[in-house]
């Protein structure tokens, strides 16, 4: 999942659906995808592998 479309929809997800469990792993995703400058990809799993440019800070 795109990284700012879960921001953006995670409310309203939220409120029409029980998706705790979906977040919970996606956020688990998210660390395992962190790279050491705290940096992450635009999609969870990281489905373009190495070459894909991570978030600025």
């Amino acid at each position: 999942m795109w990284t700012g479309d879960a921001q953006v929809f995670a409310d309203t997800a939220e409120y029409n659906r029980n998706v705790a469990l979906f977040f919970t792993k996606w956020h688990q995703d998210i660390g395992a995808e962190q790279t050491a400058e705290f940096r992450v990809p635009h999609v969870i799993p990281n489905i373009f592998g190495a070459t894909e440019r991570c978030s600025s800070m």
